[in-house]
């Protein structure tokens, strides 16, 4: 179910590093996803004067994991992946008011008057979650809300996006390299960075940041609900409009992009950072899959929770490196990482690709990289639920799992 009508294609481009490999080749949409996406090994970090600061390199991963971080549109990405669900499975325009659970299923009522029902419902609409409003309301009604979850949502930046169309190679001429590279731009004196990315079909992807103190987070939470989305972005497109961006003949702006963007391809969107402790209750869960409900529920949130933090201050560290040049913490982390030894550099880089899922119903790709993936619980759970049930199917009718 989706809230809007249609797949939401409005932003910018996605990096998926080698981590969905080994999915993606399960999946069958492998080739395709290489097809329409740029591999890209390289942060460049670039100062107002579009002078090169320092590059960050992680070609490595391509040798330890067996595969190669890329670049993709979102839009096309979604495009890629709906492809292989069936239309009748997919409907949109449906907006949740409430679900009810018990022992024997749970039921979701919509606004449209409609219902459905099923035996687990798992919400994966992002942090305004409705199933997680409807989860939350009903726990802190019922005092099992931790207080840490009934909080408010922490937001310290606002961001812009966006997703041109076709471009002139003679006036961006770095459209035709192979590879692409993340490149960002920082302000001494603006509360900005911003970011530019070659995409397939000399298209371009493009982002701009702003870090709010206390007052400016006030200011634009009063306007959270009538200034975002795809129709929020014209005033700060005018706002960031002019900042300089490297490449072609010295004197390309944000504003070159942004004038080649159409309006239905730029969001305005609040950039939050929370982890919640409650991850399911009773036969709902935040994302993720069931055999035994509480128990797998239970299980999924203690292996994935300590990802999932992890991931968060990685998150948190990436902004700072991305944030504005005259905060000190956001400085010291840039300057950490340029000066970073080699060395420690490869160990970081093993940590971000070491986890590299599968489906256990599915065939399994074997390990092309130096580095083994992870090997976690619900993986060999999961395979050993799999070959049981292929045990006791009739000869002949084929089996999926095998071993990595």
């Amino acid at each position: 179910m989706h809230i809007i009508p249609l797949s939401d294609s409005a932003g910018a481009a996605v990096f998926l590093g080698p981590n969905v490999g080994p999915l993606f080749t399960q999946m069958g949409i492998m080739d395709e996803y290489i097809a329409k996406s740029k591999a890209c090994s390289t942060i460049r970090v670039f100062n107002e004067k579009r002078k090169l600061d320092f590059v960050l390199d992680f070609s490595l991963h391509h040798e330890m994991s067996g595969f190669e971080g890329r670049l993709i549109p979102r839009k096309v990405l979604y495009e890629i992946i709906m492809a292989q669900v069936p239309a009748t499975r997919i409907h949109m325009g449906k907006r949740m008011l409430w679900t009810t659970q018990g022992g024997n299923g749970v039921l979701v009522e919509f606004s449209d008057g409609s219902v459905a029902e099923g035996d687990i419902l798992v919400g994966a609409d992002g942090t305004y979650s409705a199933v997680r409003q409807c989860l939350y309301n009903r726990l802190k009604k019922d005092n099992k809300l931790p207080l840490t979850d009934a909080k408010e949502l922490p937001f310290s930046c606002v961001c812009i996006a966006g997703y041109t169309g076709p471009l002139d190679p003679e006036k961006f001429p770095f459209l035709n390299d192979e590879q692409s590279s993340i490149t960002n731009m920082r302000s001494l004196d603006k509360p900005y960075s911003w970011n530019i990315l070659a995409v397939k079909d000399n298209k371009m992807c493009w982002n701009s940041t702003l870090y709010l103190d206390e007052k400016t987070a006030k200011f634009h939470n009063n306007f959270r609900s009538t200034d975002w989305g795809e129709g929020g972005a014209d005033s700060m497109c005018n706002d960031v409009r002019d900042f300089p961006i490297p490449g072609g003949d010295g004197t390309l702006t944000l504003g070159d992009l942004i004038d080649n963007t159409p309006k239905d391809q730029m969001v305005k969107i609040l950039l939050e950072e929370k982890v919640f402790d409650t991850w399911y209750h009773c036969r709902t869960v935040l994302i993720g899959d069931v055999s035994d409900v509480e128990k797998a529920f239970k299980a999924y949130q203690d292996e994935r929770h300590a990802v999932a933090l992890q991931a968060a201050a990685h998150s948190k560290n990436m902004c700072k490196f991305y944030g504005k040049a005259n905060d000190r913490s956001a400085a010291l982390t840039r300057f950490v990482f340029k000066k970073m030894p080699f060395w420690l550099w490869t160990r970081m880089m093993v940590k971000m690709i070491v986890n590299r899922p599968q489906a256990s119903f599915l065939p399994a790709v074997p390990n092309t990289g130096t580095v083994p993936p992870a090997d976690p619980d619900s993986y060999r759970e999961t395979l050993k639920i799999v070959r049981a049930r292929e045990a006791e199917r009739p000869a002949g009718t084929g089996t999926y799992a095998a071993t990595v």
